[in-house]
């Protein structure tokens, strides 16, 4: 029997506030297998994003506390890891979509800049490569005029065509494990059904993880 890829188990997180310390996480147990979909649900506020942020290294360090427990990938803590370690493997094995691709893009950037940096730092790609693999990547999840596109700005694109770029972004270093916070967020029925079709397909096609919150 295959071993988790990644297992959360007895996670305990709190926050800072005027008030005291507040329990965001209590004694979270669960594992993603290798190339599994998993679904995280619950109402708002319950901790399903800071449970996301926490594996990707992403809390805010002067207000967010590990109370106990630990989240292991490959064998490894990942809560010990220093922040080198973790840049190492996040964008890389590790990728993440956030609820708001405007606000994950660097707006004064062109999206083929921030397309082929993870590929030059995570795969070694020459600056060509990378630009030539980014734009395949973008014509992978759909999207047309590729070429043209990676010139673009994030404010020159609409939601639907952002989250597919945020989607080639996460897939361009072929992650274990992808994390997708609410893609779908603020998206037509339509496009919801598009993006959600796209992750499922990129996960089988990739023998992904895809942790869906």
């Amino acid at each position: 029997m295959s071993q988790p890829l990644i297992s959360f188990d007895r996670l305990s997180l709190s926050f800072a506030s005027e008030q005291g310390r507040v329990r965001a996480v209590q004694d979270v147990s669960f594992d993603v297998m290798p190339g599994q979909t998993v679904g995280i649900v619950g109402e708002s506020g319950c901790g399903k994003s800071v449970t996301a942020m926490s594996l990707m290294g992403l809390l805010p360090t002067q207000t967010a506390r590990v109370d106990g427990g630990e989240i292991r990938y490959q064998g490894k803590n990942l809560l010990a890891l220093r922040s080198t370690q973790l840049a190492d493997l996040r964008g890389n094995q590790l990728a993440m979509i956030f609820q708001e691709p405007m606000s994950a893009l660097n707006p004064v950037l062109t999206l083929g800049e921030q397309l082929v940096e993870p590929l030059i730092r995570h795969r070694g790609e020459s600056p060509k490569q990378a630009w030539q693999h980014a734009t395949q990547m973008l014509a992978e999840v759909g999207l047309a005029r590729a070429d043209s596109l990676m010139r673009c700005y994030p404010h020159q694109l609409s939601g639907g065509m952002l989250q597919r770029v945020m989607i080639a972004m996460a897939l361009s270093c072929q992650p274990a494990l992808l994390i997708a916070d609410e893609p779908t967020t603020a998206l037509d029925v339509t496009v919801q059904a598009q993006i959600l079709r796209l992750l499922r397909d990129r996960a089988r096609a990739h023998a992904m993880a895809l942790m869906l919150i």
